[in-house]
């Protein structure tokens, strides 16, 4: 039976889009089971957009595409497309587009078919015959995708005579592409998590028959097994756990394995399986436990009850497996990011008598939301002072190399335009030509040289909020245009704001607001804490103290970026607490590299505050990382690093636990493609002073003077 034309008015498509999508979320949510799901949104989309429908996904083992669910309009020729569709993807004159899509991520989309089109698009002589006989008249193939993986490919097809898909039905396509993908990928993880359980129930039932069977399977599989009575004493473990952390069997004993656990991590394990013990809950956390030589690996731990017919528990069982590698590909992708937005971010910003520019960046606290928020200020020849903010969309180490991409190009296009609105124009052209999937929020202007007034422009970014009293909250000024990348292809709007004297303007991410469950309250908290600014210029750092107070302790959920701009005449010298603090210190254990790191660049940036000579903070940089990087490898256990600038030069003392040099021989190893010994030659190459002593007891410290001076305003 076929189903009668559609006829929806050019007015209603949206409206009957958006229906399509409320139905097809609530067909995704309604259940697990993969094959019903697709087949019954393929079968409600061809009830008004579409004459064809197939659902193609990628088979787990094999990798290979199958098509997964089919439907028509007319059911005849649907039973004819499910006995024909399995062939479309043989490969004779080229790619089929089902199969491209899937292998770049890219929707396929063709407007208008017809008989001079279908052997450009064909795989193979039957796919062409096939389209000629359906009649194809338009079509599009958008992927299935979740979380950066791509599930399969969703085709649609017009075969109805002047029915063609346009831009908004491919905006529509990839849209339910995205939502079929986190039903797939849900499902996925439900399968994959209910073969767990069922695994362990079946386990479970095995160890209710015998323990012995339990011991003999947890002895042969390649994790750590344990298991416990139902007061949390452990009683037993397989052989991996003895042989990764040396203990015998009397060392691990009930609570033994305290011992192995690194001890920032402890306390949490205390507050974490007590309570689990206490209320019969499922145990499950990441923790580092310490090899029998002193390294530390990350665990995946995960414990269950055996509970009795009366619900009480009898027994627990747990296994934990080493996922240290996992966890070092996360935090080296992590502590590339984080780098490059160091590096792409700038570390100077323009002065004037009467104007203060202060920026604020704090990288997000889940480590896979770092590196998509940039600020911007900088000075052009004629004398005004260019600023761009944004967020890209997306995080880690694309974002964080995009981001170096975008506030270059706005550099470049500034020393070419004056209008913010041209320059967003021709970025979104940049865009759509070299990273069409990336959407990016931007502010770009300019403060004129007199500090009169601001222009700017707006692609789709939190709007501007100026402050023009203290005892007023600052204003937000109206939003501007959508986003770049998003296909809006209407103008961008220059905005301008005469400014007052003591005036705030501040630009902001909105990661700055979004930490709260409550958006519109953040922001009116940072609206309020802006006004506090004005006319004060007694606070050295506006913009991180607005952040201060906004956050008031509370960790960002997304990066942050913030630049404020302070229209008022500043005293540096008269600020109170001049400069940074002289003295500073920090800690970590060696075998946490992405702490390590993270210290690394906080040094730097420290001495980048106070340094006079930044031609010099190059070779400082070779000489720090070289200092850390040979102490992370040579000496496991507590690393402290010590900064001394009371002095006209700074004194790093790095000191730490380990077994100590045996001796500083700073030359180049005999062979030149050997490392070993190459880092103490440029530490004491590039660095003014190197001595190293024992200290007492056990470890040693490395004293290194750095070739660089303070800025005149520290105090001494």
């Amino acid at each position: 039976m076929q189903r009668p034309p559609r006829t929806v008015a050019p007015e209603n498509r949206d409206q009957q889009r958006l229906m399509l999508l409320v139905r097809a979320g609530e067909i995704f949510h309604r259940s697990l089971d993969v094959q019903t799901t697709l087949s019954n949104v393929a079968h409600l989309a061809v009830e008004w957009f579409a004459d064809l429908c197939l659902f193609d996904l990628i088979d787990d083992v094999s990798e290979r595409l199958y098509v997964s669910s089919v439907a028509h309009r007319d059911h005849a020729k649907e039973e004819h497309l499910q006995s024909v569709a399995s062939v479309l993807h043989v490969q004779e004159y080229g790619v089929h587009p089902v199969k491209k899509v899937t292998k770049t991520g890219a929707p396929f989309f063709v407007p208008r078919m017809g008989d001079e089109t279908y052997a450009l698009h064909a795989a193979s002589a039957e796919h062409e015959q096939y389209m000629r006989e359906l009649g194809y008249r338009s079509k599009i193939v958008v992927p299935v995708t979740a979380q950066g993986s791509i599930y399969g490919a969703l085709t649609f097809v017009s075969t109805t005579e002047g029915r063609y898909f346009d831009e908004t039905d491919l905006t529509f396509a990839l849209e339910l592409g995205r939502r079929a993908g986190l039903a797939v990928a849900n499902a996925k993880q439900y399968e994959v998590r209910k073969r767990v359980e069922e695994a362990l129930r079946d386990r479970e039932r095995l160890l209710a028959d015998s323990e012995r069977r339990f011991r003999i399977l947890a002895e042969a599989i390649p994790v750590i097994c344990w298991t416990a009575d139902s007061n949390g004493w452990i009683d037993w473990y397989n052989h991996r756990w003895y042989e990764f952390t040396g203990q015998t069997t009397d060392d691990a004993a009930g609570w033994g394995w305290q011992a192995a656990h690194h001890p920032d991590d402890f306390l949490e394990v205390m507050h974490q399986w007590p309570q689990c013990i206490a209320s019969g809950d499922p145990f499950e956390m990441e923790y580092r436990l310490r090899r029998y030589d002193g390294e530390y690996h990350w665990f995946l731990a995960r414990a269950e009850p055996l509970r009795g017919d009366d619900g009480s528990i009898l027994r627990w069982y747990g296994s934990n497996a080493d996922i240290d590698a996992q966890r070092t590909a996360h935090e080296r992708t992590k502590r590339i990011a984080e780098t490059l937005q160091d590096v792409f971010l700038p570390k100077d910003l323009p002065e004037r008598p009467r104007l203060r520019l202060d920026a604020h960046y704090i990288p997000a606290e889940q480590d896979a939301l770092v590196g998509g928020d940039w600020f911007d200020a900088f000075d052009l020849p004629d004398g005004r002072v260019g600023f761009s903010i944004g967020d890209i969309g997306g995080h880690g180490l694309d974002a964080s190399v995009a981001v170096g991409r975008v506030r270059q190009a706005i550099l470049t296009l500034a020393f070419q335009s004056q209008d913010p609105a041209s320059i967003l124009s021709a970025l979104d052209r940049i865009l759509i030509h070299q990273d069409p999937d990336l959407i990016v929020t931007a502010i770009v202007g300019f403060i004129d040289a007199s500090l009169s007034s601001v222009v700017y422009a707006n692609a789709g970014h939190p709007p501007p909020l100026v402050a023009r009293r203290n005892d007023e909250a600052a204003e937000a000024l109206p939003y501007g245009q959508p986003p770049l990348g998003s296909g809006y292809d209407g103008n961008f709007e220059n905005r301008v704001l005469q400014v007052m004297p003591d005036s705030i303007i501040a630009l902001y991410t909105d990661g700055m607001t979004e930490f709260s469950r409550d958006v519109i309250d953040a922001e009116r908290r940072l609206r309020s804490t802006l006004a506090l600014f004005v006319g004060n210029t007694t606070i050295a750092r506006p913009a991180k103290a607005a952040a201060d107070i906004v956050f008031d302790g509370a960790s960002p959920r997304d990066d942050v970026a913030m630049l404020v701009m302070q229209f008022s005449a500043v005293d540096n010298d008269a600020l109170p607490a001049r400069g940074p603090r002289l003295e500073r210190t920090w800690r970590f254990h060696s075998s946490d590299a992405h702490t390590a790191q993270r210290s690394r660049i906080e040094i730097m940036n420290h001495l980048r505050l106070l340094s006079s000579d930044r031609g010099h903070l190059f070779p400082a940089e070779l000489v720090i990382g070289e200092a850390i990087a040979n102490t992370v490898e040579h000496a496991p256990g507590l690393v402290e690093v010590y900064l001394d600038w009371r002095g006209s030069r700074p004194i790093l003392y790095v000191r730490d636990a380990g077994p100590g040099l045996r001796g500083f021989s700073p030359t180049l190893p005999s062979d030149p493609l050997s490392e070993s010994g190459r880092g103490l030659f440029l530490i004491r190459s590039f660095a003014d002073e190197v001595s190293v002593r024992a200290l007492p007891g056990y470890g040693t410290e490395l004293r290194l003077v750095l070739p660089i001076l303070r800025r005149h305003w520290a105090p001494a």
